[in-house]
């Protein structure tokens, strides 16, 4: 099997890493400046638990250098994608399979939507349907990914807690199945926690309720996770916010519990660790709030279902990210990745 990762950040390289210590497939990896010329040139380096491992996989930043792949692992931020698409053919061939690992709503939602919308690019974060157009819905294949993961120099990556968990699925029910499987099956093999199902919808809401609250949350408080969750008041703003995104993905035709309480009543994760929003936000980077926010609030438009605190929340993180922007000098970050969780 002929893989490459496209987006060998923190969750593409623990990835890769991996995937390299046995899983059969020849890996490729799409990265770029210091980091790809530190894999090139000592190879990329895994650090988990107390273990670190190298491994020597093809890494270009080209990718009509890597060619034809069977399978492509999308780990860059959704807001990357549509600009890095268009160059993503000389990688795809008649029978490549492309799975999405991104946060927040993808490019592909409404390819086979339980909803009864028509099939069609999701213009909210594929503008002009470049992604559509350029990878194409059939060959999509939606991730759900949970891994404590990032790079602690170029060409070194550290997966922090327990195995990485990835879910994939089809867009549509019951497609490419076999490959699926084969996948799986080899990423299971070099201790990955992966996954197939025929309702991929499911898991990408569920993680999208921790996205909209926490992520945002997050920006305008600086705050780590325990006092995100556990700071007097928090837990009602949380338990809106989800509750909202739970309403848009039952009103969108995908059947969720309602679990929100006990979630928030168990801790999410470390108390210092912080949501990938946030972190993208202390890094001076932009933000997914496209996917995130915008995507949900476009959603609950077509369904006609209110969501009051999700549309307070993005006007406010959109402000401060502004006025972050503003007062940074010029050449300086504009604000202050560890992993998409």
């Amino acid at each position: 099997m002929q893989m490459a990762i496209v987006g060998s950040g923190a969750v593409g390289s623990v990835l890769a890493g991996h995937l390299l210590r046995g899983s059969g497939a020849s890996l490729s990896l799409l990265a770029r400046g210091g980091h790809m010329r530190a894999i090139r040139e000592k190879g990329l380096v895994l650090r988990t638990g107390d273990e670190t491992w190298t491994g020597h996989p093809r890494v270009s930043d080209d990718p009509q250098a890597l060619g034809p792949m069977d399978v492509i692992l999308l780990t860059v931020k959704a807001h990357q994608l549509p600009a890095l698409a268009p160059t993503l053919p000389a990688m795809i061939g008649p029978k490549t399979l492309v799975v999405s690992i991104q946060n927040g709503l993808p490019w592909w939602y409404y390819f086979g939507s339980p909803c009864g919308a028509p099939d069609g690019p999701f213009q909210i974060v594929d503008p002009g349907a470049v992604i559509w157009n350029a990878i194409g819905p059939h060959r999509a294949i939606g991730g759900v990914i949970s891994v404590g993961a990032d790079i602690v120099e170029p060409g070194v990556a550290r997966h922090r807690g327990g195995p990485p968990d990835l879910t994939m699925g089809p867009p549509k029910a019951g497609a490419h199945a076999g490959p699926l499987a084969d996948l799986a099956g080899r990423m299971g093999a070099v201790g990955i926690a992966a996954s197939v199902t025929d309702s991929i919808r499911e898991p990408l809401w569920k993680k999208q309720q921790i996205a909209v609250a926490f992520g945002p949350a997050g920006v305008l408080t600086d705050a780590p996770l325990e006092p995100l969750q556990y700071f007097p008041g928090m837990a009602g703003l949380l338990s809106a916010a989800m509750h909202e995104c739970l309403a848009v993905a039952r009103a969108a035709a995908v059947v969720l519990p309602d679990d929100i309480e006990a979630r928030l009543s168990q801790p999410l994760g470390p108390p210092e660790h912080r949501p990938s929003m946030q972190q993208d936000f202390r890094a001076g980077k932009a933000l997914e709030l496209d996917a995130t926010l915008t995507a949900v609030i476009e959603i609950a438009a077509r369904h006609e279902v209110p969501v009051p605190t999700l549309a307070t929340l993005l006007p406010l993180v959109s402000l401060r990210v502004a006025q972050i922007r503003r007062q940074a000098p010029a050449g300086a970050p504009a604000a202050m990745d560890a992993p998409s969780t």
